[in-house]
């Protein structure tokens, strides 16, 4: 009898923790989701600390917002829905403009993003279960950003304003799920790819740091330049990966097998990215426009690469009394993907009605910058059209010394059908924000 045994242990993400950056698609707040993501030359909330932290010189006072957002796939392969997560999560931004000399010239601002459910969670892909790689939830690890805005206060370099920030992923508690196919051939019985076997593995993600840095130009009373540069996010870690598959050799014998290695794992990646953005403000209409460049050449499917003792393996008995003489153990395989830049264009409009009611509308087209793919790591065109609307009341009913925002913004991302690996992939993603600012003025 000949058999062989293919130990494969690379890891593909299926959470929301695994996918790309939060705001790319479903915006820091209502305000900027309902305005498609054409930002960078708005920024003037706290929000400002991710698309251009120069805009938080814009605070017209003490600023304390909070909101959720709620986010459902409904993706499809071959007219079959895919079951992927939902995303829910919570955001809390406070921004602090300073007084004095200091009035107009310098600010702060923090954010804090948290999801709601398991933060980690990764699992191997069939063949038939696709893997949109480009459906963004990554506040599935939690956020922590802080920034720092300065207007030149010296003519004739006053309109020109400057920013940085960073962003903390720290000690976040979590776990991957590690789903191991086992494939067993011998004459007469054909191979079973659907074979499981699954470990828990229980971690913390490090601290790691990556920054944001822009700058603004207010040209004119109604003009406004903006420009943003993204630093890469990626986190890297090495696991111990110690499993014990139990395989049935008969109906009345099971060999349990030891399997040790380490896992390179990377629970999140988000190449770097420039944004570009004009905004234009005249009487009650806002129109912005973002060209935004990202580096997705960069990009990397998040998994782990395990390596395996293969000569140790070689040696237990169990192996080789399942296996025979001639059997094999096949190293873990990386899949190769390739990837190419693309510049997302983003437009965005807003018009107050009434004094108190404010609504915007957004737009933003995503070229899929998935080329070739050898496992069923699908992406697609995406346009993304959005609604949004605000209400504002000064000092309501006399309880709050300043100006209070209510706001609500709507998202469908469409997917454009796409054959991928002889399959049809597509589909739509919903989501929802709601959020309420207060500016202490």
């Amino acid at each position: 009898m000949r058999a062989r045994l293919l130990i494969l242990l690379a890891l593909l993400l299926w959470s929301p923790g695994a996918r790309a950056d939060l705001a790319s698609h479903f915006g820091m707040n209502p305000r900027s989701m309902a305005l498609g993501g054409a930002y960078t030359a708005v920024a003037d909330d706290v929000s400002a600390i991710y698309y251009n932290p120069a805009g938080l010189v814009q605070l017209q006072g003490i600023t304390v917002a909070t909101g959720v957002l709620h986010g459902s796939a409904y993706l499809d392969e071959d007219d079959t829905r895919v079951g992927m997560d939902d995303e829910n999560s919570f955001y809390l931004h406070v921004g602090v403009p300073l007084s004095g000399k200091a009035k107009d010239h310098f600010a702060l601002g923090v954010t804090l993003n948290m999801p709601f459910g398991r933060q980690l969670h990764g699992r191997l892909y069939k063949k038939d279960v696709p893997y949109f790689v480009a459906y963004d939830s990554a506040v599935q690890l939690m956020q922590f950003r802080a920034g720092a805005a300065f207007r030149i206060p010296w003519e004739p370099l006053s309109f020109l304003t400057f920013g940085a920030s960073i962003q903390v992923l720290g000690s976040v508690s979590g776990g991957v799920t590690m789903y191991v196919p086992l494939q067993q051939e011998s004459e007469g019985k054909a191979a079973d790819p659907d074979s499981r076997m699954e470990a828990w593995i229980e971690l913390d993600v490090p601290t790691t740091v990556f920054y944001t840095v822009g700058a603004m130009a207010a040209i004119g009373h109604h003009l406004r330049l903006g420009l943003a540069y993204r630093s890469e996010q990626s986190i890297e870690m090495l696991l111990p990966v110690n499993i014990t598959a139990r395989i049935a050799a008969s109906e009345k014998m099971k060999i349990t097998i030891p399997v040790a290695g380490l896992a390179e794992f990377n629970p999140k990646f988000y190449p770097q990215q420039v944004a570009l953005g004009a905004s234009y403000r005249r009487g009650r209409m806002l129109l912005t426009l973002d060209l935004t460049w990202i580096d997705y050449s960069a990009y990397q499917i998040p998994f782990a690469r395990v390596s395996l003792d293969v000569e140790k393996l070689k040696q237990d008995p169990g192996l080789k009394l399942l296996v025979g003489p001639d059997g094999q153990i096949l190293p873990p395989h990386v899949p190769e993907v390739e990837w190419t830049d693309m510049i997302v264009p983003r437009v965005g409009a807003e018009f107050s009605v009434l004094q108190w009611l404010t609504l915007r509308s957004g737009y933003f087209y995503e070229r899929s910058p998935l080329m070739n793919t050898e496992i069923p790591s699908y992406d697609c065109d995406k346009h993304g059209f959005n609604l949004g609307a605000r209400a504002s009341f000064l000092r309501p009913l006399g309880l709050l010394p300043g100006l209070l925002n209510i706001d609500i913004a709507l998202e469908e991302i469409w997917y454009v059908g796409r054959d991928i690996l002889g399959s049809d992939v597509g589909g739509h993603v919903f989501a929802i924000s709601g959020g309420v600012e207060v500016v202490f003025l």
